[in-house]
């Protein structure tokens, strides 16, 4: 169920995404290592994701949030 909440992210993530005609392709995303949280966490992993800058891509690591409407 997590990996569901993470492609999730991902994809709507990808869809939002945009940069400017001509800039470079967005590079692959970087592996990244997923932290096994207890079962009774309030929280889940956000994957990370490539960001325009304006002028280049900048990585954003992952990180774990609060689950939303805790």
């Amino acid at each position: 169920m997590r990996n569901l909440y993470a492609l999730a992210a991902l994809a709507l993530l990808a869809a939002c995404q945009s940069a400017p005609p001509g800039a470079p392709p967005m590079p692959p995303p970087k592996p990244e290592m997923q932290p096994v949280l207890p079962p009774n966490s309030n929280a889940f992993w956000v994957l990370g994701y490539w960001k325009w800058s304006g002028t280049e891509w900048v990585w954003i690591p992952g990180h774990i949030a609060p689950k939303p409407g805790l």
